[in-house]
C-alpha cells in the first residue's frame, strides 16, 4: 500500500507563485488549516500529490475527496503521537483519542498539541501528558481513513492506576473565526512576508483559575475592557447624582424680572409701556430713544418672565435613583459588578446584560437637558461593556481573591487582639496630622531625618496657592455682583456712555446679571486655570531633565572648574536637587488631576445652580461668538474628555490593559482644545506650559529620528530582553535607574511605551565613561575571545585572531580563527520587557505585537535572534536598523529621569526590586560590580533585595545568568589585586544579595533544565567562578532556608547551605523590620538610600520601615520608589 504522512495547509495555493508548474491538478478547495494525507509513492521536488481529510469548523466545503497537487512550501508536516491513555474532549474544539492510537501533531504551545486524529476524522487540541511523541519513522505506512460519517467520540474511561496525568493549565478557547488573525502571509512595504506564526495555533498561555471555579471564569480573554467599563460606570453614578438634582430644580426655572433677591431694580431702568406706544413691544428695542424707560435703556419685567430650562422633576428623580442603584449594581462583593462567567447565557452569545441596563437607563436620561450628559456617559459605558462580552472576556472580579485576603486580614487581627491589652483609643496619635497640630518640632525633625520635607512643603504650598486663588477670585467676584446689584437698585449704573463697561451694563439691565452663586463657580474656574495650565508640567521631560541634571551635573564635573561653579554647587545646584522632589513628578500630575476635577465639577455645579437662578443673565453674561450657549457646549467636550480620561487613567485599567489607558489620555487634545475656547483668560495661563510640552512632544519625534540597530533579542517566557545601540553613542548618555520610551513603527507611529534601562552605563561604551570589554562575531553574535600569538610565529607577521568563547582554540585550525575584522565590540542598552497578552488569541497588547513583528524578521528561526545587516559600502556590520517594512525597528526617546539614578549620591545603598520591577536594580547592580569598584568609585556598600514568585523563577533565568557573571567578575576584580594597598582598597566595598522566593512548594521538586544555556567558561580561563548558574537555579527552585532566620544564619552560618559566594537564597518574603533593624544596628554611613521599584504594596511597607528605624541624630534611611 502506498505510503501516506499527515500535513496541514499553512496558505491556500490559490494565488500564490510557485517555481514551476505542478505536474497535475492542483490540489482545490482548501483554505489554511485544511489536513490533508501526503501520497509519497509520487515524488516532485516542488509538490506533493495529497488528499483531503477535513477542513476547518468555519470552512462550509463539506467534501473530503479531493486529490491534486500542492507546492510543499504551503504545508506544515505533522508529528506522529503515540496516545498511551484514552483522553475525552471537553470541547468541541478538542479532540478525543483512545489508548494506543495514533495521533498527528502540528505545533504545541504550553503543553497542549494542536493535531488530527485520523480514526475519527477530527481536528483538535489535546493535552500533552497524554501522548508520547514518536520518530517520524514510527508511524504505520498506512493511516486509516476516517469513517463516512463519524460518529461523536465516546466517552473515555480516565486514565489507568497508579498513573494520574500531570495537570496542564485551563486551555483557552480557539479564535471565533470572525476574529482578526495574524496569521497566513502578511504583505508589509509591498512584499510578501509569511508570517513565522501562520498555520500554527497560537494558544494561549493558561492563566490560573479560582479555587474551586471549574474553570467557569477562564474566558477567550481576561477581563481589560470589562474593568474600564466598570469604573465608566461609577463615574456615570457621580454624574447621574448632580445632574439629576439640577434636572429637577430647572423644571422651574427663574426668568429676569427686574427684580434682584426680591427687590425691583430702579424704575429709570423698568420698561415704561405708555410711553412706547401703548405696549407695542418695538419700543423697548429702540433703547437708543428715551421715550420707553427715563434711562433710555429698559427692562422688561414680561419678557423672560416664563423661562423654560428643558428640565424634568420625574427624569431628574430617576436618575438620582440610578446614582443610588448603579454603585448596588456594580458593587463587586454582593452585585453584578465584573461577574462574568463563561457559564453565562449572555456570554455564549455576546451580548452584555450590564449594556442593555446602562441603555435603557441613558435613554431615560435623554429626556431632559441637564441629564443629558448623564445619558451620554452611559452610552458609552454602555458600548463598552458590550464590547468587553464581544471579546468574550470573563473573569470574577477578584471576588475570591479579596476574600482570602479578608481571611488573612482577619486572621492577623485575631492574633495582634490577642497580643493587645485593650483597643487603642490612642491611634490617632501616630497621624501625620495630629503630629503636626501638636508636636510641629518633633514632627518638623521627623520630616528632616526622613528626607521628607521638601515633599510636605511644596504640597502644602500648592495648596495653600489653590486656596489663595480660590478665595482671590471670589472676593473680586463677589464684590463685582454686589456693586452691580446695587447699582441697579439705586440708578447709579453707567450706561449712557459708547464704552465697553456701559455696552456690558446695558445688557445687564436688558437680560439681567449672575446669581449670588455664580462667584463660586467663578472661584472654582479660577483655580481650573492655574491646575490646567500646572498639569503638564510634571510630564514635560524635557524640563525634567534640566532641573534633574542641574545639580549633578555641576557637582559631579565642573564644581572644580572655576570660583562661580563651586559657589553655584555649594548654593544652588545641591539645595535645589535636594529640596525639590522632581522624582515624585507623577504623584504631583496626579495630586493637580485631583484638584482640576474637584474644581471642574465645583464649576459645573456652581452654574448649573446659578443658570437655575439667573439663566437668561448667565447666557448672556457668558456668551462667546454670539451665541450664549458656546459655554455649555465647550463645558461639555471639557467633561466628555474627563470622563475618557479620568476611567481609563485608574491603576487597575492601567495594568490591565496599558492601551486603554494610553489612547484614553489623548483626549488631553479636546480638553484643552475647548479650555481654550471656554475660558476668556486660559491662554495667558497656559501659554508658557503648552508651549513648553509642544516643544517636547517635537523633540520626542526629533529624538525618535535617531538612528537606533538592534541587536540582539532573547524571550525566555514572558520576558523579552531586547538589546539596542546608537549609531551615535554621544547622544545617548544615560545613567543606571533611568527609562527610555519606546516605539515601534510597524505597530503604531504615535504609540511610545516606558521601559527601564536594565543595563549599565559602561555597556555602551559611552564616550568619557568606561569600555565595555565584549567582543561578538558579527555574523553569528556569538561570544569571542582573542587566540594568544603562537609561539613560533615570526615577528614580521600580525596576528589578531578570534575564537567562540564555546570553542578550544588548541584544537582549532588557522583557518577557522575568526579575523579582527570579523569580530567587533558589542556595546548595547538592554531593556527587559514584560509581554502581556500572551492569553489572548491574538495579538492586542503592544508588547505581544512587538514579540511578533520580531518573530516576523525572522522567520523559520529561534530565540535568541541575533541581527546584521550591511552598510552603504556592503561591508557586514553588527545590527539592524530597519524592518521588514523598510521603516526603524524601534524608535527610541530618552534618557529620562528616574527615583533609582540617585543612587550615587549614597555612600550605603539598598537596592529593593520585585518582579520585572528589578530592571532598574540590574541595572545599578552592573554598574557597581562591572565598572565602578573597578574604578574606586562610590557606592562603597550594596545590599540587593530580590522578591520574586517560585512560578516566575524561570521567567527570570537571564537575571540569574546575569548574577552568575556579575558575581565572577566581582571575584576576579577582588582576586587581581596584589598589594597590600590593592586589597585595602577592595576591602571599602561590600556586596550582599539576598533573592526572596514566594510560594516556594513544602516539598522539593526536580529541578528542570534551563531553558537557557549557562555561559562558557573557556579553558584558559584561570579563575573559574565559584559558583555556576545551574546552582543557583537549583537553589532558587527549591529554598532551604526560611526568610525569618535571615539575620541569624547570616550573622553565624557563614558558610550556609543557602550561600553562594555573595548570593543568600531565601524561602519566603523579607522580615523587613528584621532587616532594617540589622542594617540600623551596623550603620557605618548616616545616611543610607533606599532603592525600590515593584508593587505599591511593597513600598508602603518600606516607607514604613523608613520611618521606624530612622533614629534621631543616628543613621537615617531615604527611600526613593517607583511604583508600577
Amino acid at each position: 500500500m502506498a505510503s501516506r504522512m499527515i500535513a496541514r495547509v499553512i496558505v491556500a495555493p490559490a494565488g500564490t507563485t510557485t517555481y514551476t508548474s505542478p505536474p497535475g491538478p492542483e490540489l482545490a478547495g482548501v483554505v489554511e488549516g485544511s489536513v490533508v494525507e501526503l501520497h509519497l509513492d509520487v515524488a516532485h521536488d516542488e509538490y506533493y500529490r495529497a488528499e483531503v481529510l477535513c477542513h476547518p469548523e468555519y470552512y462550509s466545503q463539506t467534501t473530503m475527496e479531493e486529490i491534486g497537487w500542492i507546492a510543499k512550501n504551503r504545508l506544515e508536516l505533522a508529528n506522529p503521537l503515540l496516545a498511551e491513555y484514552d483522553y475525552d474532549a471537553n470541547g468541541d474544539d478538542e479532540l478525543g483519542f483512545k489508548q494506543g492510537e495514533t495521533v498527528f501533531g502540528f505545533v504545541e504551545v504550553d503543553g497542549w498539541w494542536e493535531g488530527y486524529n485520523p480514526s475519527n476524522g477530527q481536528a483538535g487540541m489535546f493535552p500533552g501528558n497524554y501522548i508520547k511523541v514518536l520518530p517520524k519513522g514510527a508511524v504505520a505506512a498506512t493511516v486509516p481513513r476516517p469513517a463516512p460519517a463519524p460518529a461523536a467520540v465516546a466517552a473515555a474511561a480516565a486514565p489507568p492506576e497508579p498513573f494520574v496525568p500531570q495537570a496542564l493549565p485551563m486551555r483557552m478557547p480557539q479564535p471565533s473565526k470572525f476574529e482578526e488573525t495574524k496569521t497566513g502571509p502578511q504583505t508589509v512595504g509591498g512584499a510578501m512576508v509569511q508570517n513565522p506564526m501562520a498555520g500554527k495555533a497560537v494558544q494561549p498561555a493558561a492563566k490560573a483559575t479560582a479555587k474551586g471555579s471549574d474553570g467557569k471564569f477562564d474566558g477567550v480573554n481576561e477581563q481589560q475592557f470589562a474593568i474600564w467599563a466598570h469604573y465608566q460606570a461609577y463615574m456615570c453614578a457621580f454624574t447621574a447624582f448632580f445632574c439629576g438634582i439640577y434636572t429637577v430644580t430647572w423644571a422651574n426655572g427663574d426668568g429676569w424680572k427686574c427684580e434682584i433677591e426680591g427687590k425691583t431694580i430702579s424704575d429709570i431702568y423698568i420698561l415704561n409701556k405708555t410711553a412706547c406706544g401703548g405696549g407695542n413691544s418695538t419700543g423697548r428695542r429702540l433703547l437708543d430713544h428715551h421715550t420707553c424707560c427715563t434711562a433710555g435703556h429698559c427692562c422688561d419685567p414680561t419678557e423672560f418672565n416664563d423661562v423654560d430650562l428643558w428640565g424634568s422633576l420625574e427624569i431628574g428623580a430617576l436618575s438620582i435613583l440610578m446614582a443610588f442603584l448603579i454603585p448596588i449594581f456594580e458593587n463587586e462583593d454582593f452585585g453584578f459588578g465584573l461577574w462574568m462567567p463563561t457559564t453565562w447565557w449572555w456570554y455564549e452569545r455576546r451580548v452584555s446584560p450590564h449594556a442593555l441596563v446602562y441603555f435603557i437607563c441613558a435613554v431615560i436620561n435623554l429626556g431632559a437637558f441637564p441629564s443629558a450628559f448623564t445619558a451620554i456617559c452611559l452610552l458609552i459605558c454602555a458600548y463598552t461593556y458590550q464590547y468587553a462580552f464581544w471579546r468574550q472576556e470573563a473573569g470574577d472580579g477578584g471576588r475570591e481573591r479579596r476574600q482570602v485576603a479578608k481571611q488573612r486580614a482577619a486572621e492577623r487581627k485575631a492574633k495582634a487582639d490577642k497580643q493587645e491589652d485593650g483597643w487603642p483609643l490612642d491611634w490617632y496619635r501616630t497621624t501625620p496630622v495630629y503630629e503636626a497640630i501638636f508636636r510641629p518640632v518633633s514632627f518638623y525633625r521627623k520630616l528632616v531625618r526622613e528626607d521628607k520635607l521638601s515633599i510636605y512643603a511644596w504640597t502644602s504650598f500648592f495648596v495653600f496657592l489653590n486656596l489663595f486663588q480660590f478665595f482671590f477670585a471670589l472676593g473680586v467676584w463677589v464684590d463685582l455682583v454686589n456693586t452691580v446689584q446695587e447699582d441697579m437698585i439705586d440708578g447709579k449704573l453707567k450706561v449712557g456712555c459708547s464704552s465697553e463697561e456701559c455696552k456690558t451694563n446695558r445688557g445687564r439691565i436688558e437680560y439681567g446679571f449672575v446669581s449670588d452663586v455664580g462667584p463660586l463657580a467663578k472661584a472654582c474656574g479660577a483655580c481650573l486655570n492655574l491646575n490646567c495650565a500646572l498639569i503638564v508640567m510634571p510630564v514635560t521631560k524635557l524640563l525634567l531633565a534640566r532641573l534633574n541634571n542641574l545639580g549633578n551635573s555641576y557637582n559631579s564635573q565642573n564644581a572644580s572648574a572655576n570660583i562661580f561653579s563651586q559657589w553655584f554647587a555649594r548654593c544652588c545646584a545641591g539645595p535645589f536637587t535636594r529640596y525639590v522632589p522632581l522624582s515624585k513628578n507623577i504623584e504631583f500630575h496626579k495630586l493637580i488631576a485631583y484638584f482640576i476635577f474637584v474644581f471642574a465639577w465645583g464649576h459645573t455645579i456652581f452654574h448649573f445652580a446659578n443658570y437655575e437662578l439667573a439663566s437668561v443673565g448667565t447666557l448672556h453674561t457668558f456668551e462667546k461668538f454670539g451665541w450664549g450657549g458656546t459655554t455649555f457646549l465647550t463645558g461639555f467636550f471639557i467633561l466628555l474628555s474627563m470622563f475618557f480620561i479620568y476611567t481609563a487613567a485608574l491603576n487597575r485599567v492601567k495594568r490591565a490593559m496599558y492601551e486603554v489607558f494610553f489612547y484614553n489620555h489623548h483626549w488631553f487634545i479636546v480638553f484643552f482644545f475647548m479650555l481654550l475656547l471656554h475660558g476668556p483668560v486660559f491662554w495667558a495661563w497656559s501659554l508658557i506650559p503648552l508651549l513648553l510640552y509642544i516643544t517636547e512632544r517635537v523633540l520626542q519625534q526629533l529624538r525618535g529620528q535617531r538612528a537606533f540597530l538592534v541587536t540582539r533579542v532573547e524571550w525566555v517566557k514572558p520576558v523579552l530582553a531586547v538589546k539596542i545601540c546608537p549609531l551615535d553613542r554621544s547622544s545617548f548618555i544615560f545613567r543606571e535607574g533611568q527609562y527610555l520610551y519606546l516605539n515601534c513603527p510597524y505597530i503604531n507611529k504615535n504609540e511610545w511605551h516606558p521601559f527601564t534601562i536594565s543595563s549599565a552605563r559602561g555597556d555602551l561604551s559611552i564616550p568619557g565613561g568606561p569600555s565595555n570589554p565584549l567582543r561578538v562575531a558579527i555574523d553569528t553574535g556569538e561570544e569571542v575571545m582573542e587566540v594568544p600569538r603562537p609561539a613560533g610565529l615570526d615577528k614580521k607577521y600580525r596576528w589578531a585572531k578570534y575564537c567562540p568563547v564555546s570553542a578550544d582554540y588548541n584544537k582549532m585550525n588557522d583557518w577557522e580563527f575568526l579575523d579582527k575584522h570579523e569580530t567587533c565590540y558589542h556595546d548595547y542598552v538592554s531593556v527587559h520587557i514584560k509581554v502581556h497578552g500572551l492569553n489572548d488569541p491574538v495579538a492586542r497588547s503592544w508588547t505581544r505585537k512587538l514579540k511578533e513583528y520580531i518573530e516576523l524578521m525572522s522567520p523559520g528561526q529561534s530565540f535568541p535572534y541575533h541581527f546584521s545587516s550591511r552598510d552603504s559600502r556592503g561591508d557586514l556590520m553588527l545590527g539592524r536598523r530597519f524592518g521588514v517594512d523598510n521603516q526603524p525597528i524601534l524608535r527610541v526617546d530618552g534618557p529620562h529621569s528616574a527615583p533609582a539614578e540617585h543612587y550615587l549620591n549614597y555612600k550605603t545603598v539598598m537596592v529593593i526590586g520585585a518582579g520585572i520591577g528589578m530592571t532598574p536594580c540590574a541595572s545599578v547592580l552592573s554598574a557597581m560590580l562591572k565598572y565602578r569598584w573597578r574604578f574606586g568609585q562610590p557606592p562603597e556598600k550594596l545590599h540587593f533585595y530580590w522578591i520574586v514568585q517560585h512560578g516566575e523563577v524561570d521567567a527570570f533565568q537571564w537575571f540569574l545568568h546575569l548574577i552568575t557573571e556579575l558575581e565572577h567578575i566581582h571575584f576576579k576584580q577582588r582576586s587581581g589585586a596584589t598589594t597590600d594597598e590593592a586589597r585595602a582598597d577592595w576591602r571599602r566595598y561590600y556586596c550582599e544579595i539576598n533573592m526572596y522566593v514566594t510560594r516556594a512548594p513544602k516539598e522539593k521538586k526536580a529541578v528542570p533544565p534551563m531553558v537557557s544555556a549557562p555561559k562558557f567558561i573557556p579553558p584558559s580561563e584561570t579563575l573559574p567562578p565559584r559558583f555556576t548558574v545551574d546552582q543557583l537555579y537549583a537553589e532558587m527552585y527549591n529554598p532551604s532556608v526560611s526568610s525569618r532566620k535571615q539575620v541569624e544564619t547570616m550573622s553565624t552560618a557563614k558558610d550556609a547551605s543557602n550561600r553562594l559566594q555573595d548570593v543568600w537564597v531565601w524561602n519566603g518574603r523579607p522580615d523587613w523590620d528584621q532587616v532594617f533593624a540589622n542594617m540600623a544596628r551596623g550603620a557605618v554611613d548616616p545616611d543610607i538610600g533606599v532603592f525600590f521599584c515593584g508593587a505599591a504594596v511593597i513600598g508602603a511597607d518600606l516607607q514604613t520601615m523608613c520611618q521606624k528605624h530612622s533614629i534621631n541624630g543616628g543613621v537615617a534611611f531615604s527611600l526613593h520608589k517607583e511604583n508600577f
